[in-house]
């Protein structure tokens, strides 16, 4: 995020990125632009205002201006993974699939844990109907131990769509799940996956 010592964030010029945020917090999102725009004239330097600003043109579905307000943080860190992630989730806004998969990338690159640009590159290749590519995203995400209930659902959707009932698409998907935890040790977890394989086995 920002290279500025803490103490120096907090030392702005009339604190402007601490208002932002607060009435950011508020749900005043106008009022928090206006500020966030004047800490960016200050100093176009400033990561956290631009980060904070790109998320709330995200959230009022401002693909482009996220994307205006982003790109000036990769020019000089081009590895931050903030940024990244806005870029590729304001490319999926704007349907362009290519792009929205070029920042998830980057942004996985950056750091491999992170959930969300696994999601979004998945999303925007179910959307161009790469269903085989989006499946990759989503089975990265059980490999780190990061999947979650969206995971799975987008994960039992793309079975479904190969052809497989709801059962079989429950089969596969929780024996990629057995699989994973019986390959890092654990066997709790394992060993509860393997009770549900066995239950939905023995339906007719």
């Amino acid at each position: 995020m920002d290279k500025k010592p803490i103490a120096v964030v907090l030392k702005r010029e009339n604190k402007i990125d601490l208002q932002a945020h607060r009435l950011k917090t508020e749900g005043d999102f106008d009022s928090a632009v206006s500020l966030y725009l004047k800490a960016i004239e200050l100093d176009p330097y400033n990561e956290p205002a631009r980060i904070e600003l790109a998320e709330i043109y995200l959230r009022a579905n401002m693909p482009d201006s996220t994307i205006d307000i982003t790109k000036f943080i990769l020019d000089y860190n081009p590895n931050s993974e903030s940024a990244l992630y806005f870029m590729a989730y304001a490319y999926y806004l704007k349907n362009d699939s290519q792009n929205t998969v070029y920042y998830a990338n980057r942004a996985i690159q950056s750091n491999p844990k992170i959930p969300g640009p696994y999601k979004v590159a998945a999303n925007s290749l179910i959307g161009i109907m790469d269903l085989y590519g989006a499946e990759q995203y989503l089975l990265e995400l059980i490999k780190y131990d990061i999947a979650d209930k969206e995971t799975q659902e987008l994960l039992i959707s793309i079975y479904q769509a190969f052809g497989m009932d709801e059962r079989n698409a429950a089969l596969k998907l929780y024996t990629i799940f057995a699989d994973h935890y019986k390959k890092i040790g654990e066997k709790e977890a394992y060993r509860e996956y393997r009770e549900v394989i066995e239950y939905l086995e023995r339906m007719i």
